[in-house]
């Protein structure tokens, strides 16, 4: 009769081990599964950043042409802008002047041809 307790024992013993096995088991599954959802998430995260990174490169490189293209613009405008300017006396080339004969008592003028 001992021997059967000593063997109903162990079977208990054997059964609450398979118990707290099998609840480890399952813990260890559903983080698992967790874990998976998260890396399906993060490898879409991830899929959407590479997307986002090639759009942002793509619009970077869009600015820095046309920020290129204002400044021509700017310039050849300022170039236009500085040649029609109208010169001041000191940038003056002399033209032909026809002096006119004072008359009594006035100052000489010069007229343009």
């Amino acid at each position: 009769m001992d021997r059967l307790k000593v063997l109903e024992a162990k079977c208990a013993k054997l059964e609450e081990d398979q118990f707290a096995v099998s609840e480890a088991r399952d813990a260890a599954r559903q983080r698992l599964a967790t874990a998976e959802m998260e890396i399906g998430d993060l490898k879409t995260q991830v899929t959407v950043l590479h997307e986002v990174r090639k759009e942002r490169d793509l619009l970077s490189t869009r600015v820095d042409k046309m920020k290129k293209g204002l400044e021509e613009l700017i310039g050849a405008d300022t170039a236009l802008a500085d040649s029609l300017r109208p010169t001041t006396a000191r940038e003056k080339t002399p033209r032909n002047k026809v002096q006119a004969i004072p008359a009594a008592g006035s100052a000489a003028k010069t007229f343009p041809q």
